[in-house]
């Protein structure tokens, strides 16, 4: 029998002290402005402005050089007057003045993004009076402000000498392959937290997008193939007869190879001309990116997820590969999962694309997925990416300053598909063994710390990647699968569409759970802590001592001397108010071993995890 001590008893008197998280001047500012709640629900004031794209761009993938021709409708839905406009300029981290945390080869180097022409007018009065070129932002100055109301619209002609070699995010992958993202003058986020979004791109730290529509047209050889953001509005233009006619036949019932293995690479895939023009549009997106080769392959299905939703699912691989031919077959069950497992909200565009680049990058309706060394990790890849649909451009989080607001469920989430359906990959292990690899050391920081201020690899992929999916993991197990989701919904339900940050979803998740979960919130967000819990067994005492601070679920292991067992678990709340859990085993039995965790609790110093009595 188990008596529980009066030391354990103690601190639930002091329960009623709940905690305060810490909620810095912008977010206290936008709640007296009213743009923002604490039940996790935007305010009565909440905004936010939308930008609309129309754009003509020239590849030239002989030269690896774009040319574009855009027209932007910036729309001013904040109460505020703006004196300039903030265009964010990604492609200069290529230039060679530009900075960044990630290595280039020098070759890489260009001269980035060049701004041949720029009008500004608002009501078709010109309104420009300079422009100046920060890093990887410009300031387009106002001669006349853009009032509330009011919409700026912007005509940009610019060019961009693409790196040679690049790898990261997306890349040129030898002369016939390309995935080309963040390519072109596109307007900054003005939000009620921060205004203009004014943060420099330097490689580590992603990325947040202003919500918009696009209507692309994508120029290129003919021979080429493109596969880009959104709908693909003139397949009749492009294919010939024999491609066209599987495009028009995609069904759900089976796999179409539009285009083979020993098709790859023809010239008469597409119709005859010196050049082509692709034409894409999409809706509600955050960003736009495309991919163009002349020797892959494609493979498409449609995918039915209700009565409304049907998603046209397509992979684009090279030629050889060994796994990418496969990943079409499994892209509906992904689909599905995210639509009805978690996070259980249907998927919310028309289109997704898993393109065969060289990298693990998301984007609006598409990824740039490296070839995999196994099947459980192109799967896993894929799974990942795909995740980002949802965070961070279903919700429109802010990457740059809380990117574990998006990596951190993309991480998560991938555990529930293995889970399901391939229990002998152990993801919780991978997860861990990176998570504890920094857990605990001077380079580890707490996950509010801002992301764009993480310039080295293992200390952002540890607050982005690995320490939040076991801050969402265990506050899972804690609320239990339809606590949890009920929760996550609320706050996708309020959020999606928007720019949520972390605060909205610390008092989203309070307010549906109907639980204070400030307490959990701190130790897990705010604070330097670690998973590490520690035993001491004194007699018949047993005392769990949580050395890291973070709130984790306490088993015990009771190994009694006569061979029989006992096991006690409690959940993490155990550690709202206390530091210390002491046990009085209240037996007869002489104790031979006690133990001190399980398979789903990690803990960076098991050693003190186990007592042995000494034989006598």
């Amino acid at each position: 029998m188990w008596k529980w001590s009066f030391v354990l008893l103690l601190p639930l008197a002091v329960r009623a002290q709940e905690v305060q998280l810490y909620e810095p001047v912008e977010w206290i500012q936008a709640i007296e402005r009213g743009t923002r709640t604490r039940t996790g629900q935007p305010g009565p004031a909440y905004w936010q402005n939308r930008a609309h794209y129309d754009i003509h761009l020239r590849f030239y993938p002989d030269r690896y050089a774009l040319e574009g021709r855009e027209t932007i409708r910036y729309d001013n839905h904040s109460p505020d007057t703006l004196h300039q406009i903030v265009l964010s300029l990604l492609g200069e981290i290529y230039d060679r003045k530009s900075r960044r945390d990630m290595a280039y080869a020098p070759d890489d180097f260009t001269d980035g993004m060049e701004i041949q022409t720029l009008t500004a007018t608002i009501g078709g009065i010109d309104v420009l009076d300079t422009v100046i070129y920060s890093g990887t932002n410009a300031y387009v100055r106002l001669k006349h402000p853009c009032l509330p109301g009011d919409s700026v619209r912007l005509h940009i002609h610019w060019t961009m000498a693409y790196p040679a070699h690049i790898t990261i995010r997306n890349g040129h992958y030898g002369d016939s392959t390309f995935f080309i993202g963040h390519w072109y003058p596109k307007v900054a986020v003005y939000d009620d937290l921060f205004g203009w979004d004014r943060i420099h791109y330097t490689g580590m730290a992603e990325f947040y997008g202003e919500w918009a529509d696009y209507r692309v047209s994508i120029e290129v050889p003919a021979g080429w193939l493109v596969w880009a953001t959104g709908v693909w509005t003139n397949p009749d233009e492009i294919l010939t007869e024999k491609y066209l006619k599987r495009w028009k036949e995609l069904s759900e019932d089976a796999v179409t190879h539009i285009v083979t293995e020993e098709e790859a690479g023809r010239r008469d895939i597409t119709r005859t001309a010196k050049t082509l023009t692709w034409t894409f549009v999409a809706r509600d997106v955050v960003d736009f990116a495309f991919a163009v080769a002349d020797d892959f392959c494609w493979d498409a299905r449609l995918v039915h997820l209700n009565d409304t939703a049907v998603v046209l699912a397509q992979t684009a691989y090279a030629r050889g590969r060994t796994y990418y031919p496969r990943i079409i077959h499994m892209l509906d069950t992904v689909l599905t999962n995210y639509s009805y497992v978690l996070p259980g909200r249907t998927y919310p565009y028309p289109v997704m694309t898993i393109f065969n680049g060289n990298d693990g990058m998301e984007y609006p309706m598409m990824c740039n997925n490296a070839e995999s060394n196994s099947w459980a990790g192109a799967v896993l890849l894929t799974y990942h990416e795909v995740a980002h649909t949802y965070f961070p451009f279903y919700m429109g989080t802010n990457e740059r300053r809380f990117a574990w607001m998006d990596e951190g469920w993309a991480t998560f989430f991938p555990y529930f598909f293995f889970d399901m359906h391939a229990k002998s990959f152990n993801y919780f292990n991978l997860i861990a063994r990176r998570y504890l690899s920094l857990a605990g050391k001077s380079d580890e920081v707490p996950l509010m710390t801002a992301s764009y201020l993480l310039h080295d690899r293992n200390p952002y992929r540890q607050a982005s990647y690995y320490k939040p999916f076991f801050a969402l993991y265990y506050l899972y197990e804690y609320l239990g699968k339809e606590r949890f989701r009920k929760a996550l919904h609320y706050y996708m339900d309020q959020w999606h569409g928007k720019h949520p940050a972390p605060h909205d979803f610390f008092y989203a998740f309070n307010t549906a759970t109907g639980e204070d979960l400030n307490w959990y919130w701190d130790k897990w967000f705010f604070r330097f802590g670690y998973a590490d819990l520690a035993l001491h067994v004194d007699g018949h005492r047993v005392t769990v001592i949580n050395k890291g601070g973070v709130p984790l679920p306490v088993v015990l292991h009771i190994r009694y001397r006569d061979g029989s067992t006992e096991e006690r678990r409690w959940d993490l709340s155990v550690w709202r108010n206390r530091s210390q859990l002491t046990i009085d085993l209240d037996t007869a039995k002489e104790i031979g071993e006690v133990r001190l965790g399980d398979d789903h609790v990690v803990d960076l110093f098991e050693e003190d995890n186990v007592y042995r009595a000494s034989q006598q």
